[in-house]
Formats: structure tokens, C-alpha cells, sequence
């Protein structure tokens, strides 16, 4: 299930975690479901985003909104554009302060991950169409790229995320960072770990 732990100011202690209401929390999550959903993100107008695994490994994932509503959210629906399907799956989504922007990862039966954005004006607008963001040398050794959970400055121009090495039998996995932006990419990433 997901949770949701708050506090008064930056320096004041956590409260004890919540459990989301709903499909936010563990309705319908389970082993014997093969479906959780993953990686809830709390925009300043209040609204979620999330991503759902509908087999508990990497296919048939989708990436799902829910819009604020009074003390809680709309059921969790589809974001248009975007489908998972048995060959590949959404995941990992990360939308910017203002929500003109939704970054997420695609990854095919081999793992391997495509990093795409929508845009649009303003909050109001339904999503641009996919677009590619180019990446440069995120591949492993092995020529893969697999990698994960993208996050980025506010300003935008360092992502960070998570690179495993298919190389090695254990799949090691390196904290990364790399500059640039959405449209003309990021890369060579830099190891920080």
C-alpha cells in the first residue's frame, strides 16, 4: 500500500504514516493480484500521479492520474495517451511543479528504457503527444539501458536516476546524474555513488 506521512514546517517531526484512501492505498494491491501501484507524486495543485504495475513485474504498466477532490482525490484514471500492453509499460513518472510537463519511462520485454515527455501550455490542456527525450551514453557495457526512477532539479537541467549494470549477473546498480534538458536531451551521465 502507499502512505502518506506530513508535518507543519521543515523542521518540525513526521507524523505517523497514513494509509491513502482507496485505490491510492492497498484496495485491490496484493501478491495474489499481481497489482501495485508505485511512485505517488502530490502536485501543488493537489492532484496524484502515479503509475500502476498490472502484473507485479514490468509489462502492462500504465501511468494514472486523480484529480483533487474536496478532502480526496477522483478515482485514479488513464492518462490519455498512454497505454501498457504485453511488449512494453509506463513507468516512473515525474510531472514538473507547474504540471506543463510529464516525463516517464518506457521500458521493452528486454528492460531496456526509453525516456519520453508529454507538455502542454497550461494545466487546463490535454497532453502534446509523445515525444522521445535523446539520451547519450546511458547504455551499459552489455549495450542496454536500463535504468530508473528520474527525478530533476527545478531547474530542470540535471536529472537524476538510478543506471544497473546488465553486464554483471546481479544487475549492480549506480546512482547517476547527467545535464541537459527535454528537448535536447541529457547525457554522459556522471556515477555519484
Amino acid at each position: 500500500g502507499n502512505y502518506q506521512a506530513t508535518r507543519t514546517d521543515i523542521n518540525a517531526a513526521w507524523s505517523d504514516p497514513v494509509l491513502l484512501p482507496g485505490k491510492y492505498g492497498s484496495e485491490n494491491q496484493s501478491p495474489s493480484t499481481k497489482l501495485y501501484r508505485h511512485d505517488i507524486q502530490l502536485t501543488t495543485s493537489g492532484d496524484l500521479y502515479l503509475w500502476e504495475s498490472q502484473d507485479g513485474v514490468t509489462k502492462n504498466n500504465i501511468l494514472l492520474y486523480g484529480k483533487k477532490n474536496g478532502s480526496g482525490w477522483d478515482p485514479p484514471v488513464a492518462i490519455a495517451g498512454t497505454h501498457g500492453d504485453n511488449s512494453r509499460g509506463e513507468t516512473q513518472l515525474w510531472v514538473s511543479r507547474d504540471e506543463t510537463k510529464l516525463i516517464f519511462n518506457r521500458r521493452g520485454a528486454d528492460a531496456n528504457t526509453t525516456l519520453k515527455y508529454f507538455s502542454r501550455v497550461n494545466i487546463t490542456d490535454a497532453w502534446s503527444s509523445e515525444t522521445n527525450v535523446p539520451l547519450n551514453g546511458f547504455a551499459d557495457s552489455a549495450g542496454l539501458s536500463v535504468w530508473g526512477e528520474p527525478t530533476f532539479t527545478s531547474s530542470e537541467s540535471f536529472m537524476l536516476f538510478i543506471r544497473f549494470d546488465t553486464s554483471v549477473g546481479s544487475w549492480p546498480c549506480d546512482i547517476m546524474y547527467a545535464e541537459g534538458n527535454f528537448i535536447d536531451g541529457y547525457g554522459p551521465p556522471v556515477k555519484l555513488n
